[in-house]
């Protein structure tokens, strides 16, 4: 057999345990009931290590402050993000306690100067992800409807 076959073979074995893992947690922890609360924004690193808006959700406190996908998040309640690791800015920073205030500085693309907002996290309702073929479980509210 092919050397790329298997290792296409081994990587879709790993990433399909992966989403069953991932599925699993979801099922059993819904965001709700882990009071996990966050601004709204998917940020993503750059090769330079700045941290920018891929997408906002839909009646966030982000979208409600005026973000949009392609600002340049430079500070988080002060700390410059340039060089910092992304997984404590994504898990540590943008989310946090409901009720929580976070200040954000950002520049957004072809406008000079900066800004800064503060926003409030709080308990975001996430769109689920389909997956053709994957039916997912109800999460604990739904069940005792």
């Amino acid at each position: 057999m092919d050397c790329r076959r298997v290792t296409v073979k081994r990587f879709l074995l790993k990433a399909s345990l992966v989403l069953l893992v991932a599925l699993g947690l979801i099922a059993a922890h819904p965001i709700e009931e882990l009071g996990v609360a966050g601004i709204g924004l998917q940020v993503v690193p750059t090769e330079q290590g700045e941290v920018v808006v891929l997408a906002v959700l839909k009646g966030s406190p982000a979208m409600e402050a005026g973000l949009l996908p392609g600002d340049l998040i430079l500070q988080i309640d002060g700390v410059r993000l340039v060089g910092t690791d992304f997984m404590l800015v994504s898990n540590n920073l943008i989310r946090g306690d409901g009720g929580s205030k976070v200040m954000l500085t950002y520049q957004r693309p072809g406008v000079s100067g900066t800004y800064s907002v503060t926003l409030v996290r709080r308990i975001l309702m996430v769109p689920p992800v389909k997956i053709p073929g994957v039916k997912m479980m109800p999460s604990a509210s739904e069940k005792s409807q």
